[in-house]
């Protein structure tokens, strides 16, 4: 569906696709006026809670839509109407990707040990310790209440229910109440079996690139334009079924009161797993519908991200508003992500740029926090460059001194993330980058002699030989990062041609794709992980990771086939080792490729 909605466009007229468009919503907006009174009818006949939940959602609309653009999952809209499981089998076939993931709990399971298992979690509803945090809180579970998605308890019902414990979570400034369905076992009574997968923020480059690609193939311009589109609210704007509320109540602290209060709970919630499959059904659905109109839109829960031409910027832009409203979903139409169609995208706490990226004591909790955020940009900004220094900081968050006073090595790699975090360039990803190369390195050491040598070779798509490296490394050498009782360095050097082939052909390798070919499945797990606890060998991980940095190398390791190993070449017969390493790294690229494809 992605793909051709992504190469449609380029195919066709935008007038056409606009026209297109216009009709698609010129049939379905006046279908409503037509459908009114059995609308009104069918919600009129629905439980309070659930009416006012679904208020503004065309049910017979969406049914009919959906039945005629042959969804997959036609059964949507009644789950939407009647409300979702918390307990049973979730998933959404035909939509997302096949799982199993077994309940550990039957519902009988549940209800056995009902009466415990609420005790046990009303008595440890627990004040968090902040004031404020405990009076946000609260706050927000009385506004939730005035608008119908939760209704107090005066007790705790005794008919086999379970009750799961509100916590508050606070980011940045904000306070987000979390429903810990886990604690209460609910969702180890849920079998899921799909997989919940979401266009995450690798997935939204792929596409923009892809995009251009196919654009550029039509010799048009490939400028885009595009906005990111937030549901308000997504999970509340679902309901509980009937039949599963008994699931569905909160034990929340009062701090006016200072004792825990029980709510019934109406509206989807945070933190169940039935939730999750839920929303991504609803989503998914959204999402494929816009495609079906050549509306390249990327799912991300209940966040989209829609891309276009600068000539149908804005027909994309109210064909997916329009949509949103006819069906009735209520999304965020102030603030950043409510901005028109631009060539800068603010989704997830990432920028996506169309256009061209304290006194030294630090608690456990703030670490690990940190280390969470960083991990996040790592990924985003310079791979595995830094791991070796924010694992430093998972060892304070792991292990902190009773003062929580940073040790030296832990400020300095602190130091040293936050002048790579200021001063590295945007993520970039390149709708040009189509090339594929591929480098095949060895080495060997001999034990007797403390020497060794190494080798390279590399190897465009066509399976052609470009270049091709190879030295003897000295006594010297290797002694210089063997200690003192080491006996091999057959992992030193392993990894070292790998950093010499990164560093002699960086620039032609220059944001690739390219498949790196090692017989060292313990070097090819370092230089994965991004980090060693040997000095020497971190290192040279860590001077791999920067090579794909500066260069924005695109790289895949794999290991060679144990039938093509080179490792038993003497590295002092030098030209029959490279010799061979050419000749036996092509039959390789030719067998891996076929393995491959």
């Amino acid at each position: 569906m992605v793909v051709d909605a992504i190469h449609s466009s380029p195919t066709r007229d935008p007038a056409a696709i606009a026209r297109k468009r216009a009709s698609f919503l010129k049939k379905w907006t006046t279908r409503p006026a037509q459908l009114t009174k059995d609308e009104e009818e069918l919600h009129s006949s629905l439980p309070k809670h659930r009416r006012l939940i679904l208020r503004g959602k065309r049910i017979l609309v969406l049914k009919e839509m959906l039945a005629e653009l042959q969804y997959p999952d036609l059964s949507v809209a009644d789950d939407i109407l009647n409300g979702f499981d918390l307990v049973g089998t979730a998933g959404a076939e035909g939509v997302l990707p096949a799982d199993f993931q077994p309940a550990t709990l039957t519902v009988q399971d549940l209800e056995e040990q009902a009466n415990k298992s609420n005790k046990a979690i009303m008595n440890s509803c627990k004040s968090s310790g902040s004031p404020l945090v405990d009076a946000e809180l609260w706050q927000k579970t009385l506004e939730e209440e005035d608008k119908g998605w939760l209704q107090s308890l005066e007790r705790v019902p005794l008919d086999g229910g379970r009750v799961s414990r509100r916590f508050a979570v606070v980011q940045s400034e904000k306070v987000r109440p979390i429903d810990n369905y886990s604690e209460s076992q609910i969702n180890s009574a849920v079998t899921i079996t799909n997989k919940c997968t979401v266009d995450g923020v690798d997935t939204k480059p792929a596409k923009t690139c892809e995009f251009m690609k196919a654009l550029r193939s039509r010799s048009k311009c490939s400028t885009l334009v595009g906005r990111s589109f937030d549901l308000k609210s997504a999970y509340r704007q679902l309901a509980v079924s009937d039949s599963d509320l008994k699931w569905a109540r909160l034990a929340v602290y009062c701090p006016e009161e200072k004792a825990t209060k029980c709510f019934q709970q109406y509206s989807l919630p945070f933190g169940a797993k039935s939730s999750v499959v839920a929303l991504l059904r609803c989503a998914r659905m959204l999402q494929w519908i816009c495609l079906k109109l050549d509306l390249v839109t990327s799912c991300y829960f209940d966040d989209f991200i829609c891309l276009s031409t600068p000539a149908l910027s804005r027909s994309s832009e109210l064909t997916f508003e329009t949509l949103l409203d006819l069906l009735g979903w209520k999304f965020d139409e102030t603030g950043e992500k409510s901005s028109a169609m631009g060539a800068s995208i603010s989704a997830l706490g990432v920028i996506v740029d169309l256009e061209k990226s304290s006194e030294g004591v630090l608690t456990s909790h703030s670490a690990a926090s940190l280390k969470g955020r960083l991990g996040f940009a790592e990924g985003q900004l310079f791979g595995r460059a830094t791991r070796r220094l924010i694992n430093e900081l998972g060892q304070h968050a792991l292990r902190p001194p009773k003062n929580n006073k940073l040790s030296e090595s832990t400020k300095r790699a602190l130091e040293m993330v936050a002048d790579q975090v200021l001063t590295s360039a945007p993520r970039i990803a390149d709708s040009d980058t189509g090339e594929v190369y591929y480098i095949f390195t060895d080495a060997s050491f001999e034990s007797e002699t403390k020497s060794g040598g190494i080798g390279g070779v590399l190897i465009n798509g066509n399976a052609t030989v470009e270049q091709w490296f190879g030295d003897l490394v000295t006594k010297d050498f290797c002694k210089s990062f063997m200690a003192e009782e080491q006996k091999q360095a057959i992992g030193e050097l392993e990894s070292f041609a790998v950093l010499v082939a990164l560093h002699l052909w960086g620039k032609i390798l220059a944001r690739k794709h390219v498949v790196i070919f090692l017989d060292n499945e313990g070097c090819r797990y370092l230089i994965l992980k991004g980090y060693a606890s040997n000095k020497n060998l971190q290192s040279i991980v860590h001077n791999i990771a920067k090579q794909e940095v500066d260069h924005c190398i695109l790289p895949w390791f794999a290991r060679v086939p144990t039938e093509f190993n080179l490792a038993d070449f003497p590295s002092r017969d030098f030209l029959t080792f490279a010799d061979h390493l050419i000749r036996q790294a092509t039959d390789t690229l030719k067998n891996w490729v076929q393995w491959r494809w």
